[in-house]
């Protein structure tokens, strides 16, 4: 049972990727019949212990709330107001946006962030003759290195699945994350000649617009969130929702475009997956993989070989709905063949690392909104392989780092 539950996961995640469809419910249906059938489980210890309560909540809870925000305008007329700032300094524009991509999306912005602001940035980048490569890169590195904060969609799922596997603290994951993006961003940004741009007077220079009372009560009840969660210690995912309701029952942004612009499919990827890897871990499945894969690696390899498959995984497959509750729990098993030689920490951190930045790929979700936003007059197949090649040279990037030890300092 343990190998046909990994064959079915296998063929899960392949029907995900080959046909586009949410695996998630082709993941509960073989929940169902290996639980049931193959084990002998009772239908309660499938759905009920598998279902990831805590991660599903928050991330509705924070959605939510960032959905009025979108709906009523006030995320789109922040991000038009932020091209004032920089005052015809065009090298400025970029890191603008890279600042306000991060805090946006760290905030709780999610997926919903990249079609509005991608396409606001590289017409803005056009605009003011910035290479499109050097704002597509800054832009969704910001979107990136915010959304694996604790407050947003990607955060909140890795941490969720790392308690679940025993690793409790969450911000040297953030934080490690956050310097590879942030160093690899900026790398790009001096490499592609960013920082050589001129100011030029006759650039859009944009204006900063007021935000209407509704739009500045919702900027508000945000950083409420914001400050109630790391300041107060409350708990995000039920102030979320109070403040959502109270805003949604003020008529602050119509109830019916709010709740259609929640991310459902990841949802339900994220809970089928879950629910299915409970299956596969009740099988055997998990530890018979960690067993083959642990005889083929060492404590020094295992980090960067981790970190790719992550980054491949993610590549062909939703990073918070399959690659990330595939291979979480698929670490502490590792960890646990190879001894203590090797930091279930450090692995976790490898593994979201690779499997978070591979979205920068145009066949990922993000870099295929950037490409798809950018205006008609940039060479898109040039820059598909541009992205593609960015994509890739992440993942060396950091496998590298891997392979020196260098996320070994963040090990807790």
């Amino acid at each position: 049972m343990a190998v046909i539950s990994l064959l079915c996961l296998a063929f899960v995640i392949f029907c995900g990727a080959k046909f586009k469809k949410n695996c998630g419910i082709l993941a509960v249906v073989f929940a169902y019949l290996v639980g049931i059938f193959g084990l002998g489980m009772k239908a309660k210890a499938i759905y009920v212990d598998g279902w990831p309560s805590n991660v599903i909540f928050t991330t509705l809870g924070v959605c939510l709330l960032f959905g009025i925000a979108n709906a009523n305008g006030t995320t789109e007329r922040l991000a038009r107001s932020i091209v004032c700032f920089a005052r015809g300094n065009r090298k400025v524009l970029p890191i603008i946006f890279f600042l306000f991509c991060a805090v946006l999306s760290g905030i709780g912005g999610g997926a919903p962030l990249c079609g509005l602001l991608l396409p606001l940035a590289m017409t803005i980048g056009v605009q003011n003759a910035i290479p499109p490569m050097v704002m597509a890169i800054m832009s969704m590195g910001g979107l990136m290195v915010g959304g694996m904060s604790p407050l947003a969609l990607n955060g909140i799922v890795a941490s969720g699945l790392a308690a679940e596997v025993g690793v409790v603290g969450y911000t040297p994951i953030f934080l490690a994350y956050g310097l590879c993006m942030t160093v690899f961003s900026f790398g790009a940004y001096f490499l592609l000649g960013g920082w050589k741009l001129q100011r030029d007077d006759q650039v859009i220079t944009g204006t900063l617009e007021k935000l209407t009372v509704k739009q500045a009560i919702t900027l508000a009840a945000i950083f409420t969130v914001l400050v109630g969660t790391l300041v107060f210690h409350q708990e995000i995912s039920l102030l979320a929702y109070a403040l959502a309701g109270i805003l949604l029952l003020m008529d602050f942004a119509e109830e019916k475009a709010v709740i259609r612009s929640m991310p459902w499919n990841t949802v339900l990827m994220i809970a089928g997956m879950s629910i299915f890897v409970h299956v596969v871990v009740e099988a055997g499945g998990i530890d018979l993989l960690s067993e083959k894969v642990s005889a083929l690696m060492n404590s020094t390899t295992v980090y960067p070989v981790m970190m790719i498959c992550g980054a491949l995984l993610g590549a062909v497959s939703s990073g918070t709905g399959v690659a990330m509750p595939t291979l979480i729990p698929a670490c502490a098993a590792i960890a646990e063949q190879m001894g203590s030689a090797v930091s279930l920490s450090t692995l976790v951190l490898c593994v979201c690392v690779g499997i978070n930045g591979v979205v920068i790929s145009p066949l990922s979700t993000v870099g295929g909104m950037c490409l798809a936003g950018t205006p008609e007059s940039v060479d898109k197949q040039k820059m598909f392989n541009q992205l593609l090649l960015t994509a890739l040279l992440f993942i060396a990037f950091t496998a590298l780092l891997g392979l020196l030890g260098f996320f070994k300092l963040f090990a807790f």
